[in-house]
């Protein structure tokens, strides 16, 4: 016997997602990967009836800054410059740590 499968197609993978605006030819939709929220603007000729291709969405534009390149050295540099050392100055000077984040993302 060949280990091989013979003749036995793949289904595609189909993901769940759910549209946030639709404008024109393409659509902002919403999808989870392993409890992660993720977003991204599709062609709207690729949606299937609340879903799309796994496919499809790996090659959706993104949206917004990527969190995975958040440099945690940076964020900390940027939050001792703007004099952020504790909970309670996270809490009173929330304008600086969000300042500090975008510095650390290059927003």
């Amino acid at each position: 016997m060949s280990d091989s499968v013979e003749g036995k197609i793949e289904k595609p993978k189909m993901i769940k997602i759910e549209i946030i605006e639709t404008r024109g030819e393409s659509s902002l939709v919403q999808w989870s990967v392993r409890g992660v929220l993720k977003r991204g603007y599709v062609q709207n000729d690729s949606l299937d009836d609340g879903a799309a291709l796994a496919d499809v969405l790996a090659y959706a534009l993104p949206v917004g800054p990527d969190p995975a390149k958040l440099d945690i050295r940076k964020f900390t540099k940027q939050l001792r410059l703007r004099d952020v050392w504790t909970k309670a100055d996270f809490r009173h000077k929330y304008k600086s740590v969000i300042r500090s984040l975008l510095e650390a993302m290059e927003v």
